[in-house]
This record gives C-alpha cells, structure tokens and sequence, in this order.
C-alpha cells in the first residue's frame, strides 16, 4: 500500500495490530510537528473500520517529501520519533519508498538507516 497519488518519495507507516494505532498516532502526531510542511505532506487512512471500532482510529500513515531532498530530514524525523519512544515499536511495518522500490525500515538500525538514506540521495546526484 503506498499513499494516494504518483509521488516517488514516500515513508509509509502501518499497523499490523490494534496496539499498533496508539504508536501510530504518537508517529502521525511527531511528523506533523517535526517536519516541514512545504516540502512533507503526512496523511493518515483507515482501510475500514471494524465493528466497535471508534472513528477516530487509522491504521496507516504516509509521508511524502516533494523532493529527494527532503527524504534525510524526513529519515531524521522517523529516527528521533522513535528513539523518543524508549520501547519497540513492534506493531508497526515501516517502510520507505523511492521511485516504486520500497525498503523495509522498521528492523534498521539508525547507522544502517543513516547508509540506506546517503545511497539513495546518492544514487539522485548521479
């Protein structure tokens, strides 16, 4: 699942479980407030509410960056959130993607992250 639209510069976050929204809300909420709205735009989609469930629960959040640019301080964002949690969030898959390829992000280390960003931005400057 990717956002809504043709943009090639993506970080899609979602939550495998129910436990998974309550980290995925804390993520929506960091973005929002960490990154630069005129070059990251962050949406949050629900593919269905099940039975009981409050409206207000999504269970996917996208971030796009209008620019390969923007793709380290997005990274940045996602790597500070998630050392702010002080615990594993398991819950969620969290992926990047660039120009259809997608990265599995979520298991990375920061240092290993931090490599995968610098090749992608990289591979942009060729």
């Amino acid at each position: 699942m990717g956002c809504v639209g043709n943009e090639e510069t993506q970080l899609i976050a979602e939550s495998v479980t129910e436990e998974g929204q309550e980290f995925l809300s804390s993520l929506r909420r960091w973005l929002l407030q960490d990154t630069d709205p005129s070059v990251i735009s962050i949406d949050a989609t629900n593919r269905g509410r099940r039975p009981g469930e409050m409206s207000g629960t999504f269970d996917t959040v996208c971030a796009v960056a209008s620019q390969i640019s923007s793709l380290g301080g997005l990274a940045i964002a996602y790597l500070t959130w998630r050392s702010s949690i002080r615990t594993e969030a398991a819950d969620l898959r969290v992926t990047l993607e660039v120009h259809g390829q997608r990265i599995q992000i979520d298991n990375l280390t920061d240092e290993q992250l931090r490599d995968v960003i610098s090749r992608v931005c990289a591979r942009e400057v060729e």
